[in-house]
């Protein structure tokens, strides 16, 4: 009975059991140069029997490329972000490239580690959804090594003229709940968001303000909330508000984190969506459709997000050698809204 040999199995003994040298079995595994059908069957024979598998880091090494692409984001349990990593993922794997995914729950220690860890991982480029300003100096030491980075749905702090981005328009997004909600009649509109800290609250706020000014309407400073840096719905905050001695009669939530706990926190108060408060969510998410009342939605296309930003990324890590970078790119996606019946479209019916 033949023994197998105890632990990994290399290029040598693939060239031993084919009776080749190892420089054919390489050329057989890379494609590098001509071999003759009879000995590649024979090597490929082998390499089947013996379950080699070739060492990617050394190979890595000497090639100098992981096809290793790192993406940084800032809140997993919020589904804009798991359907950007599905764009940006499914594009990735199609180009055979590998995804490693860091989420860093705002955290800015996480974030640096998780930059150094990359860097480590010889990453081929870098998709970024969450950087603070305390990292930007980690970033330049990535950028000057030559990785390749593209933002998405935020513009970096610095670098700006050599890092290409990919954001939806928020402030049209805003802008566009906050008119419709108008055109219902609703004289009080409120705006429920988020830490500044996260860049796509300023737009949004500046959209919602736009559109109040645009139709002769005062922006009141006690109708905009900030609800903190949250990575899950903020409940405590959302029961604040619907508490108010006099209620808006219509909001606009910043994101779908905070229309989950308005509703939730509505139904508790046995306060009626759309009847005591009308709601438009500005982000989509799996059950909008389908909860009692369905949610109106600003819609953004973040499956379109993540796959246009790797796709901006590849193309950079692929460029020919000596070839001059191109100009960054700088990509708007827009956005629209999905009428449904929290913001009060046909809920008498």
């Amino acid at each position: 009975m033949k023994i197998m040999k105890k632990g990994r199995i290399t290029l040598i003994d693939v060239a031993k059991d084919a009776k080749v040298s190892i420089a054919t079995v390489s050329a057989v595994i890379n494609g590098s140069s001509p071999v003759s059908e009879k000995v590649r069957k024979r090597v490929n024979n082998s390499i089947k029997k013996l379950n080699y598998t070739v060492d990617g880091i050394a190979r890595s090494l000497k090639i100098r490329k992981t096809n290793t692409i790192g993406l940084l984001i800032s809140n997993i349990r919020n589904t804009f972000y798991t359907e950007v990593v599905g764009g940006a993922e499914d594009y990735l794997i199609r180009n055979n490239y590998n995804l490693i995914l860091c989420n860093t729950d705002y955290d800015e220690l996480k974030e640096k580690s998780y930059l150094k860890i990359l860097a480590e991982k010889r990453v081929d480029g870098l998709i970024i959804s969450s950087l603070s300003r305390s990292n930007c100096k980690e970033l330049g030491k990535l950028i000057n090594a030559g990785i390749g980075v593209v933002f998405v749905d935020k513009q970096p702090y610095r670098y700006s003229s050599k890092i290409s981005t990919v954001t939806t328009n928020d402030f049209l997004g805003s802008y566009l709940a906050t008119k419709h909600l108008m055109e219902h009649g609703y004289k009080e509109i409120a705006f429920f968001g988020f830490s500044e800290k996260i860049q796509s609250i300023e737009g949004r706020i500046e959209g919602y303000k736009k559109a109040l000014i645009d139709n002769n309407r005062k922006v009141q400073d006690d109708l905009i909330i900030n609800s903190g840096l949250h990575i899950n719905p903020p409940y405590e905050e959302a029961m604040k508000f619907l508490k108010r001695k006099k209620l808006p009669r219509s909001v606009v939530a910043a994101n779908n984190l905070i229309a989950k706990a308005l509703i939730s926190c509505a139904h508790k108060l046995k306060i009626k969506i759309p009847e005591d408060i009308a709601l438009i969510s500005f982000g989509d998410f799996d059950m909008a459709p389908f909860i009692n009342p369905p949610v109106t939605v600003v819609y953004q296309p973040n499956i379109e997000m993540g796959r246009k930003a790797s796709e901006i990324l590849l193309e950079e890590i692929n460029k020919e050698k000596g070839v001059k970078k191109k100009q960054a790119k700088h990509v708007l996606l827009d956005v629209k809204l999905i009428i449904r019946r929290s913001c009060g479209c046909n809920f008498e019916n």
